[in-house]
């Protein structure tokens, strides 16, 4: 996209997608970004015992309804991990935790919960222990101002200043993916449209469903490469 001169005005991303952002808003070197989420990865899976944590995807209620029913699960940890699109919102916690929470959730009016296939509790309060680790790690890596505006998952906001998102980063382990507001704040700068820049498309099917006027592409391959192309040269 660069050798093509186009140039992203602000970027975000899913998780450890967030990095992926950062790389392409000059915060993070591509050669320190990858031994980084390496070593995210390795301490995320040791923070809790494998097998013991899980997520669940809940269709069908809204964050409010959600976390009414977690709030009333006392004997285990169950919480709100990514806030994907209207009716679409991933729990996360203790394998007990999140069977029990599902079963109130569908008395609740879900449509469906969906058990993820997943290795751990991310981005709930199980992964704290997985903070000063990373801290020490983040501590060796430069990290640069970024170039462009990056929308936090943590915050929802955009962030540019080196200090702010080193601290968010480290916050994002165990804090919710806040997908769906970052989108909504993003609209608010009247996008001309966003670019998934890689394997798949499930971020251009949950901003449609945020916002269905939305323009959107998924750049994964030449034919697509070459689409948004014409499009952004005023070909199509």
């Amino acid at each position: 996209l660069r050798k093509e001169g186009i140039e992203p005005v602000m970027t975000v991303g899913h998780s450890l997608g967030e990095y992926s952002a950062l790389v392409a808003a000059g915060s993070l070197t591509l050669e320190d970004a990858l031994p980084l989420v390496a070593t995210r990865g390795r301490l995320m899976e040791q923070a809790f015992p494998k097998g013991q944590g899980t997520m669940a995807a809940v269709l069908g209620l809204g964050a409010d309804e959600i976390q009414e029913v977690l709030n009333g699960i006392t004997d285990e940890v169950v919480d709100l991990a990514n806030l994907n699109c209207p009716g679409q919102i991933v729990i996360s916690g203790s394998r007990a935790g999140v069977e029990q929470a599902s079963e109130l959730l569908k008395e609740k009016g879900a449509k469906r919960v969906i058990p993820l296939n997943v290795s751990g509790p991310f981005h709930s309060r199980l992964m704290k222990s997985a903070n000063e680790e990373f801290a020490s790690y983040l501590d060796r890596i430069t990290l640069q101002d970024a170039q462009i505006p990056v929308y936090a998952n943590v915050s929802a906001q955009p962030v540019t200043k080196k200090e702010e998102i080193k601290d968010l980063l480290i916050k994002q382990l165990y804090s919710p993916v806040r997908f769906e507001e970052s989108i909504r704040e993003m609209l608010k700068q009247n996008v001309d449209a966003f670019v998934e820049v890689g394997n798949g498309k499930v971020l251009c099917g949950l901003l449609r469903k945020i916002d269905r006027k939305t323009k959107t592409f998924a750049v994964q391959d030449e034919k697509s490469f070459q689409e948004f192309i014409s499009w952004y040269k005023g070909e199509a």
